[in-house]
This record gives structure tokens, C-alpha cells and sequence, in this order.
């Protein structure tokens, strides 16, 4: 099992700022979820995932689903 962490980031042209970031309240205690993140057309954003393990392999096989609801 993979303990992970998640970021949403927007970027502003140069700057990213996080919007979203979760650690832990998915369906699994180890796994990481963020709903409702408002976006807006147009504007690039950037999800990171994090393996939470000692020590850090960065490595794994990870699930991400996005859905969209205008």
C-alpha cells in the first residue's frame, strides 16, 4: 500500500499558487483525494502526487482520475 500526498496548483502567468493539496482522506486512510477544486478556462494547472514512504522512492503506480462538471 502507498501513503500519498496530492497538490493543485493554478498558475498565474509565472507564479503557481496551490489551490488544493489533501493528505490521507481518500477512500483508504493511505490515500490522498481533493473534490471541488474551482477552475477557470483557460488557466493551466498542475497536480502533483507524492509518495509518503521512508524512504522516498518515488516510485509506484498511481490512479488519477479528473472529472469535470460544468
Amino acid at each position: 500500500m502507498i501513503d500519498t500526498v496530492i497538490w493543485v496548483y493554478e498558475e498565474d502567468p509565472g507564479v503557481l499558487f496551490e489551490i488544493a493539496s489533501d493528505d490521507d482522506s481518500g477512500f483508504d486512510p493511505l490515500y490522498s483525494r481533493v473534490v471541488n477544486v474551482p477552475v477557470t478556462p483557460g488557466w493551466t494547472y498542475y497536480i502533483e502526487v507524492l509518495e509518503f514512504e521512508y524512504p522516498f522512492s518515488f516510485l509506484g503506480n498511481y490512479a488519477l482520475d479528473v472529472v469535470f462538471h460544468p
